[in-house]
């Protein structure tokens, strides 16, 4: 992806977020989100993620 997609990309990520507030959420302990031991994500962010990613796939960028 060249530099003037990626530019493209950020105009539209932009538009989606200008003026929405950051909500608030409950700050949570890295055990409570991540688990440790497995050395991956709880199913929850996990599933957080996933769906960002599919998001930003969408208006063009690889992830690999």
């Amino acid at each position: 992806m060249g530099l003037e997609e990626v530019g493209e990309v950020m105009k539209t990520v932009n538009k989606r977020v200008e003026g929405t507030p950051v909500p608030r959420t409950e700050k949570k302990k890295v055990t409570e989100v991540y688990d440790l031991v497995r050395h991956r994500p709880t199913k929850e962010y996990q599933e957080v993620y996933e769906k960002v990613k599919k998001e930003y796939t969408e208006l063009g960028l690889v992830f690999e």
